[in-house]
């Protein structure tokens, strides 16, 4: 079996059985499979053209060679297999769990971040591992410094991280195999863009606010910017194709912020990432952002009761999944990725069918 069953850490009591299941099984490594051909597609490419050149602007086009089908399984399966492979990953870690899991676990999310060069997603994987390690610290009773002076158990997550974002930055900039200048090099740029997009999202939101962008996107989004996500992507898309032509809310709103470059310093343009709350202001202006922040909070909060309540691993990466999301709002809205929903309802599903098998085994 992959792993021994039985499993209990400080009040969270999971079987993980899910993971000696052999459809679960079968699933894990039809995506591994899929994710390394994709992976090998895009290494010829990058000796070919000597680095990631335009991979990660053209990843459809060139990577997934305009297979939408293909997209589609990556956005609704491949990504929250990421995102649960990355909290097992840190979950297993942090609790002394199968070694050979966390391998595997760290492997897959290795495969899926060379895919298209996303150095954030290294950063995604070290925001797990601390907010892993904030929930099993809250669970045992301890405060904000026991947390911290657990942290150092971090340190070589974030090494490895560290690194490895130094390969992309390598591969980025048309080199192949990384050297010295590309680990500094990386840490300049990251440094220079945690300031940047730390700042300059509320530079870009105070202008987007005062702008016109609302008249740009043919009025309020009434919603649809906010809760929209894959299920208005693929509806507006739907709806296309049978005569009635309705563009998808991305086009009104995250595209235009994509698009449109502004100016928030001297020297330094700025798109996309205006914070999530401007897309809230898509949606109902000033209203907006007050309703749906508190929306936010209160969704936050049923999801804090919800994993108290039943302490299972799908409610505790939906946890992990919703508090990277409240991190991230500081840049962009989770919501907008065509992923998030799917993920959402397949950590739910687990959740559930964790529930149902300890129901029957009780």
């Amino acid at each position: 079996s992959m792993i021994k069953t039985g499993h209990h850490y400080n009040g969270l009591t999971t079987s993980l059985t899910f993971l000696n299941r052999k459809r679960f099984k079968i699933l894990f490594f039809i995506c591994f499979a899929i994710l390394f051909s994709l992976a090998s597609t895009q290494w010829r490419l990058i000796l070919f053209q000597q680095g990631l050149g335009s991979l990660k602007v053209d990843m459809f086009e060139l990577i997934f060679e305009n297979n939408s089908t293909l997209y589609f399984f990556y956005q609704a399966i491949l990504f929250p297999l990421f995102h649960l492979s990355c909290i097992l990953c840190g979950f297993l870690f942090l609790t002394k769990g199968s070694k050979k899991l966390v391998i595997l676990f760290f492997l897959y999310a290795l495969v899926f971040a060379f895919i298209g060069g996303k150095r954030g997603y290294f950063a995604i994987l070290l925001e797990y591992f601390f907010i892993i390690l904030l929930i099993l610290k809250s669970l045992n009773g301890k405060g904000l410094l026991s947390v911290l002076k657990s942290s150092y158990k971090l340190l070589g997550v974030g090494l490895v991280a560290y690194i490895l974002a130094a390969i992309m930055t390598s591969l980025a900039s048309g080199g192949i195999f990384l050297e010295t200048d590309d680990i500094k090099e990386s840490g300049n740029e990251n440094a220079k863009n945690l300031v940047v997009y730390t700042v300059g999202a509320y530079r870009a939101f105070d202008q987007g606010i005062n702008g016109n962008y609302i008249d740009k996107a043919d009025g309020y989004q009434l919603g649809r910017a906010t809760l929209g996500g894959c299920l208005d992507y693929y509806m507006s898309g739907i709806m296309h194709r049978i005569g009635f032509p309705v563009e998808s809310v991305r086009a009104h709103t995250m595209n235009q912020l994509q698009e449109d470059s502004i100016m928030i310093g001297r020297d330094t343009s700025f798109n996309f990432a205006y914070t999530g709350f401007m897309y809230f202001f898509f949606d109902f202006g000033v209203v907006g952002v007050i309703f749906f922040s508190f929306f936010f909070g209160r969704f936050v909060r049923f999801i804090v009761i919800s994993f108290r309540s039943s302490k299972t691993i799908g409610m505790l990466a939906m946890l992990c999944f919703i508090f990277l999301s409240a991190f991230q709002i500081t840049g962009s809205w989770f919501n907008i990725e065509l992923s998030a929903q799917p993920t959402l309802l397949f950590f739910l599903f687990l959740s559930r069918m964790e529930l149902k098998y300890r129901i029957v085994n009780n």
